[in-house]
């Protein structure tokens, strides 16, 4: 039946961002008698390597969306992650003052320098480390800005009636991946959903 699964041009609300709970592979998607599944990229591959079966897409996207939205109608799950985002914003703020002071010492030791306070030797290894401590800390806010969220925006997001498209741009915006495992019997689809936000 896998190599039944025919790759599917359209995209699947979940596509990208769907792993498989098991293995950890990504999950692809493809169509078979007119509808569209997920499959384990495992399997996709060489059929039975991975335990997981395959999921009804239709099933998957509806039952994740309803668990998006009962996620961020939640009272108490909305001010958890207002917290967290808004503590984040600050460890933001504060790595950027940070290099602020470090910009400043540069200037301080480059004049220094210039007044002859310090020699080239002295100058030089300051300023590299300052360099390496700037290096670090952009590199840290570059990690945290990467993928930081306006947690507002996305709680009003939710609670809109979204097409298609824009639930697609909603997953793949606020969160990061989604594990799934099917449980139960062969006819079964009783689905294990996981939730990995960037927030």
């Amino acid at each position: 039946r896998y190599k039944k699964i025919r790759e599917d041009k359209y995209p699947s609300m979940l596509q990208g961002i769907l792993y498989c709970g098991i293995c950890g592979r990504k999950m692809a998607h493809g169509r078979y008698k007119g509808d569209t599944y997920y499959i384990c990229g495992a399997n996709k591959e060489h059929a039975g390597t991975c335990q997981n079966r395959i999921c009804k897409a239709d099933i998957i996207d509806t039952t994740a969306w309803k668990i998006i939205e009962k996620i961020y109608k939640d009272e108490k799950t909305i001010r958890k992650y207002i917290r967290k985002s808004d503590s984040m914003q600050n460890q933001n703020e504060k790595i950027k003052h940070e290099l602020s002071k470090l910009a400043e010492k540069r200037k301080a030791v480059m004049s220094w320098f210039s007044q002859n306070f310090i020699s080239m030797t002295d100058c030089s290894t300051q300023l590299e480390s300052i360099k390496k401590k700037e290096l670090a800390l952009q590199q840290q806010l570059s990690a945290k800005t990467e993928h930081t969220i306006d947690v507002r925006s996305a709680i009003s997001s939710a609670k809109l009636s979204l097409s298609f498209e824009e639930k697609r741009k909603f997953v793949t915006t606020y969160i990061k991946k989604i594990t799934v495992i099917r449980k139960g019997e062969q006819h079964q689809r009783n689905y294990d959903l996981d939730f990995h936000f960037f927030f």
